[in-house]
């Protein structure tokens, strides 16, 4: 009984530990320079996802239409994004001043 309790912990505890290094070290916001070559919308079953296709190729997903509304055509912004845990979605956080 107690060495089951033991190893119970032990399972929990590298879980946690895992999913720490995960928050940290591979869903760690970046900063890049981006400049806005088109913007659309996606409608999902969780709501609208705005897209925004950047110079470097990749497409930026946002659920904050603000960003979305004031980011234009032809113009260089410096964002903060998140990777997806497939690092195939990046998410704008935020546009940095």
């Amino acid at each position: 009984m107690n060495n089951g309790f033991i190893l119970l912990v032990l399972i929990i505890s590298l879980g946690v530990v895992g999913l720490i290094y995960i928050d940290t070290h591979v869903m760690a916001p970046e900063e890049r320079s981006i400049v806005v070559i088109n913007k659309t919308t996606e409608i999902t079953p969780y709501g609208t996802e705005y897209l925004i296709l950047a110079d470097d190729g990749v497409v930026y997903r946002t659920k904050d239409w603000k960003i979305y509304l004031t980011m234009e055509i032809g113009k260089r912004y410096n964002i903060s994004v998140t990777p997806s845990l497939s690092h195939k979605k990046y998410w704008i956080e935020k546009v940095i001043e």
